[in-house]
């Protein structure tokens, strides 16, 4: 990606200029490696957590299962 940004730098630099009408107009990219996280990650939810997440947050998604009569696979 960084070197596609160094390809590129050169079009979009002369763009902004036109465009901001601005000859004197620079920029600077500063690219930060992002350090993955040590800690336990989440494990995903079933469908039954997603279920019970969502009638925790929308009770009336309960309410139009119950009559719509749907049975859900968990």
């Amino acid at each position: 990606q960084q070197k596609f940004i160094e390809v590129e730098r050169g079009g979009l630099i002369e763009h902004m200029q036109r465009f901001f009408n601005n000859r004197q107009l620079k920029y600077n990219l500063i690219l930060e490696e992002k350090k993955e996280d040590e800690g336990p990650r989440d494990k995903p939810m079933s469908s039954r957590e997603q279920y019970l997440k969502l009638i925790e947050m929308y009770p009336l998604i309960k309410d139009l299962k119950d009559k719509l009569e749907l049975d859900l696979d968990y």
